[in-house]
């Protein structure tokens, strides 16, 4: 069992550095002063590369799809 948990807890690390890192540069913009209109296009743009991660790691869908639904709660709360 853990041969198994051991590449989506790899998998899940990575897309979750990456989402840091965008968060974090989108801050740093935000707190310089660059506006509201380029931190969002940062963070939307960023984003949207999650997908393209989660391709070339070949996530499962299953683990794709509950982190959907996490982010989507998180998002609606």
């Amino acid at each position: 069992m853990s041969y198994l948990l051991s590449p989506i807890v790899f998998q899940g690390a990575l897309v979750l550095a990456w989402l840091t890192l965008v968060g974090g540069t989108s801050e740093v913009l935000r707190r310089l002063n660059y506006g509201p209109e380029i931190t969002r296009k940062v963070v939307h743009i960023g984003a949207g590369h999650v997908i393209l991660i989660a391709w070339w790691l070949s996530v499962p869908a299953w683990a794709s799809i509950a982190a959907s639904v996490a982010c989507s709660v998180v998002a609606l709360l």
